[in-house]
């Protein structure tokens, strides 16, 4: 599912915002275990020194299951300039069960983010699929060891 339109500041505009599987062809249905990716585009109607943009999903009860802050090149994102469209694309290991989630997405400037710029809370619905077998909000990768001895041997 998409979301495209005016939203945002009169400084910048989402010009959409949805997700993906690997094909990157918006689908509005990921398989669990798959990749997840969430694109936002923005265009800058001003120039945006110093920009942050965050990606969140959270689930029907607005429980926040991650949150992302996007870097470009391992660092800081560059200014925005104006007239400039950026693509964000965040790559996620779908580990969630199955169900119903939510895109938010955000943008603020300035060193601490405290100038906030755009702000939307599930601005996106998607769906998972294949991950009924999992008991809890993710699948979290893990392993186990296990060792075995008489007890006589024990003692």
């Amino acid at each position: 599912q998409m979301v495209s339109g005016d939203g945002g500041s009169p400084l910048l505009r989402l010009v959409d915002l949805y997700t993906s599987d690997a094909s990157d062809e918006p689908a509005s249905a990921v398989a669990h275990g798959g990749p997840l990716r969430v694109h936002a585009i923005f265009e800058a109607d001003e120039d945006i020194p110093d920009p942050g943009i965050s990606l969140w999903i959270e689930n029907e009860e607005r429980v926040r299951i991650c949150s992302v802050g996007a870097l470009e090149h391992g660092a800081a994102l560059s200014p925005i300039r104006r007239g400039e469209r950026v693509t964000v694309m965040a790559e996620i290991a779908n580990a969630f069960t199955s169900g119903r989630y939510f895109i938010g997405c955000s943008v603020s400037r300035g060193s601490g983010g405290q100038d906030v710029l755009l702000f939307l809370e599930r601005a996106v619905e998607f769906y998972v699929f294949g991950g009924e077998g999992i008991h809890g909000l993710v699948s979290i990768g893990h392993w186990f060891e296990i060792t075995r001895e008489s007890a006589s041997a024990v003692r």
